[in-house]
């Protein structure tokens, strides 16, 4: 089958450009170079395959090329892995962008409880958390911290539980 009928445009277009940078060198010291091309290419059921083309241009005594010599092999896999794999990078970046996560030693204050950050300066804990983490804080007081505070309070509603 002519070339142009196993392959897809795209990859005919770059098979006779790489065949025809070969015919333009008189270069008999070429005459050993194997080029490698990757190419689309089409099967017999419509669908097409990644095909990996090993090409070497045989030349005659004056350099002149006089003919091809080829070996393609189907990549298909290693191309489909290749994709699935820089599919799996892009979606870890995304993720590791998004992820804000405390971690390690956080030196907190035994009285205050805030926290000194990494440039020194003792921020507190609320603030700490929301500069570092994607957690949103709402407050209240804990029941312990209502009787200490306003134990008044915590006594005139017991009557009305």
């Amino acid at each position: 089958m002519p070339l142009g009928e196993t392959l897809p445009p795209d990859s005919y277009k770059r098979a006779r450009k790489h065949i025809a940078d070969g015919l333009s060198s008189i270069d008999s010291s070429s005459s050993d170079e194997l080029k490698v091309i990757e190419l689309e290419e089409n099967c017999k059921d419509g669908s097409t395959i990644h095909v990996e083309a090993k090409v070497k241009f045989l030349r005659n005594e004056k350099g002149w090329p006089i003919g091809v010599i080829g070996i393609t092999r189907d990549i298909t896999a290693r191309k489909k892995a290749e994709e699935e794999r820089e599919h799996l990078i892009v979606e870890l970046r995304r993720a590791l962008e998004q992820i804000k996560r405390l971690s390690g030693l956080l030196p907190i204050c035994a009285s205050c409880k805030k926290i000194r950050a990494d440039d020194g300066y003792w921020q507190d804990v609320a603030v700490y958390i929301q500069k570092h983490s994607e957690a949103d804080l709402s407050h209240g007081i804990c029941p312990d911290c209502l009787d200490y505070l306003y134990p008044k309070f915590r006594k005139r509603n017991a009557g009305n539980a």
